[in-house]
């Protein structure tokens, strides 16, 4: 048997080599179909954010059908733009079909991203859609929620002060106390 001293110092003379074996494997891949499955992530990952573009760019024309389609593609790939693709559908939703169709689009984006970042912009834009609807619950509840966000605190403080919906100040509960 070998000694295991003399094992662990051939291991330590023969380990930068091995590290430097395996970041040449990874660089180079070893087989054709290695070769192939890194090009075709590169065009999946190219196709995603032409996708990406083209939906904007439909968008804005507003061609909605295909944003749709575009990006549901977008969504799909999981990638980097997908949340940001997940909320311009939402916004597509509502351009073409209004904001009783909006919520629930609004809503998926919230369940799947949570309440920051994009998750907290679906919120106030479903929550602007409650408010023209007349679900006062629901866009008080989302506005709430928003009030603990620090990118929409503010915003959605002041929107509830105004309905009179937050403590006893606001434009919104003086005008409330005078009607009474």
């Amino acid at each position: 048997p070998v000694d295991a001293p003399k094992r662990a110092a051939a291991d330590a003379v023969d380990a930068p080599n091995a590290d430097a074996q395996k970041s040449a494997a990874k660089a180079v891949p070893a087989t054709p179909q290695a070769s192939a499955s890194a090009a075709s992530e590169q065009v999946a990952a190219s196709e995603v954010g032409e996708a990406y573009d083209r939906g904007i760019k439909n968008f804005q024309a507003g061609n909605y059908s295909e944003a749709r389609r575009d990006f549901s593609t977008v969504v799909a790939s999981g990638g980097p733009k997908a949340a940001s693709a997940a909320l311009y559908d939402a916004r597509t939703v509502r351009s073409q079909s209004g904001c009783s169709a909006a919520v629930a689009s609004y809503a998926k984006v919230r369940a799947r991203f949570g309440m920051s970042g994009v998750g907290a912009d679906a919120a106030y834009e479903e929550a602007d859609c409650h408010r023209q609807l007349g679900n006062k619950a629901q866009w008080r509840s989302l506005l709430v929620s928003l009030s603990k966000n620090s990118q929409y605190r503010s915003r959605a403080v002041s929107e509830l002060n105004d309905d009179g919906s937050v403590g006893n100040s606001g434009k919104g509960a003086v005008a409330a106390k005078r009607k009474a």
